[in-house]
């Protein structure tokens, strides 16, 4: 008896601490100049998933069987109700959410993808933003500056996003950025044609999805491209073979060096431009966007945006790692029609003496908007919540990536000066009659062709594609 005695009271005391210690969370960031964004699930139910590891022969951990749990969203600011989304009915009212992501989904914090019932504009601006799908990412002052970067560079299309601290069933899950998917939307998102447009994006993690398609250069088990739009469960065979036929006529225009019709070479150069200034180190999981506005041949396959900026300022005194690892960059730098690798320095010469000043200064400013006092707090609470003590203050972080960019630009200008504007001798291949990858890496296979895979080679100094 006086045991069972000791284990509720030890119960009681726990559930105590607990809602003591939520009750404080939601104290301390009601009082800041940030939305909260509160998340009411169906029974209080928790989104789950499992978690699975890729085939042989490809890469990145992922995540599968994600639930979709019904919810209402409450968005409020001090006192005020900012959006109230109604209690879930399924195409009326309320939302799904579940986790999202890769490898970013094994975090403690976990990342969340929203299906809102109707249009909503969680952005406040009279329904410019209004869409039903949205992300809620875990904070990253990396991922504020990569967004201004992909903007000031020209993009096509920069996501936009608020910065929230979020509850899920009363419980603090921490600082968010309630951002736009890559998606369609001819209002504020994407805008191509809904019958004729697509949005594919070239994927380690293809392994994991329901539809993917392997093309002339990505038909193993590495990459392979998937669809954002349409959805893999509206999409006819049709569309899915018209998708496949112009990526393979791209890839092949890119290998063949007859692509400056096919693609828009300056969303290409500027995305490339963009990695190589932030210094990303990811190149597997980069997210790689191309889409494309109708079936017109006027209309060429375009880069719509960059994404994921978690691994930025990790190359110094180098180029951005997917430069030197990527298929199509690594021909397009070195193919004898030059347009690619001039335009990716003209872009350099007229934006370097603005872009770096522009950062800077918005890198300055950051501490006096009405918000960044809000935003440091939110994120110490946050590193409390998640048990981060040895992560650095915000204006740490801050002043970590001012630093990159006060010395990233003298490297990158002398490097770009002299990138080569015309195709090069690959050095490996010393051996004119051998096959040899297109990073030069020879190929232990007969003289003949007949028995590679189709892709693209260099064979006696030259380029060959497979097919």
């Amino acid at each position: 008896m006086k045991t069972l005695f000791l284990q509720l009271f030890f119960c009681l005391v726990s559930f105590s601490s607990v809602l003591a210690q939520t009750t404080n969370y939601r104290q301390q960031v009601e009082q800041l100049a940030l939305p909260i964004l509160n998340i009411h699930t169906v029974n209080n139910e928790e989104p789950t998933c499992e978690y699975v590891a890729p085939p042989e022969g490809s890469m990145g951990a992922s995540i599968r069987n994600a639930t979709k749990v019904p919810a209402q969203i409450v968005t409020t600011l001090h006192q005020d109700t900012l959006y109230d989304s109604g209690p879930y009915k399924k195409r009326e009212s309320g939302t799904t959410i579940k986790i999202r992501g890769n490898t970013s989904a094994y975090a403690d914090k976990k990342p969340y993808k929203l299906k809102l019932q109707t249009y909503t504009d969680f952005l406040y601006t009279d329904h410019k933003h209004a869409d039903r799908d949205w992300l809620l990412l875990p904070f990253s002052l990396k991922k504020v500056i990569g967004f201004k970067v992909n903007e000031l560079i020209g993009m096509p299309y920069t996501p936009n996003y608020q910065i929230v601290n979020v509850f899920i069933n009363n419980d603090y899950r921490g600082l968010y950025m309630l951002t736009e998917s890559v998606s369609r939307n001819p209002e504020c998102r994407i805008n191509i044609e809904e019958e004729e447009g697509f949005i594919t994006e070239l994927d380690p993690y293809w392994w994991n999805e329901n539809c993917n398609i392997s093309t002339i250069l990505h038909q193993d088990k590495r990459y392979r491209y998937t669809l954002k739009y349409p959805d893999t469960d509206d999409i006819s065979l049709q569309q899915l073979d018209y998708i496949q036929n112009s990526l393979n006529q791209m890839e092949t225009a890119i290998a063949e060096g007859t692509y400056s019709t096919l693609i828009d070479v300056e969303t290409f150069a500027k995305w490339l431009l963009g990695q190589d200034i932030l210094g990303i180190w990811d190149s597997g999981g980069s997210n790689r966007f191309f889409a494309k506005y109708n079936s017109s041949p006027s209309s060429p396959i375009f880069i719509p945006c960059m994404w994921d900026f978690d691994t930025m300022a990790k190359t110094p005194e180098k180029w951005a790692r997917i430069h030197g690892e990527d298929i199509y960059y690594s021909v397009l730098m070195n193919s004898s029609n030059t347009t690619f690798s001039q335009t990716y320095q003209t872009l350099w010469n007229q934006q370097k003496s603005t872009i770096f000043t522009q950062i800077s200064t918005y890198l300055t400013q950051l501490p006096t908007t009405s918000t960044w006092a809000s935003l440091s707090t939110s994120w110490l609470i946050d590193q409390q919540r998640w048990e981060n003590a040895n992560n650095s203050t915000l204006e740490e972080e801050k002043q970590i990536i001012k630093e990159w960019f006060d010395s990233r630009y003298s490297w990158l200008d002398n490097a770009i000066q002299q990138l080569p504007t015309s195709i090069n001798t690959p050095k490996q291949a010393q051996v004119p009659t051998r096959f040899y990858t297109i990073y030069g890496i020879p190929i232990n296979t007969p003289k003949s062709s007949q028995s590679l895979p189709r892709g693209l080679y260099i064979y006696n100094n030259k380029k060959v594609l497979i097919h």
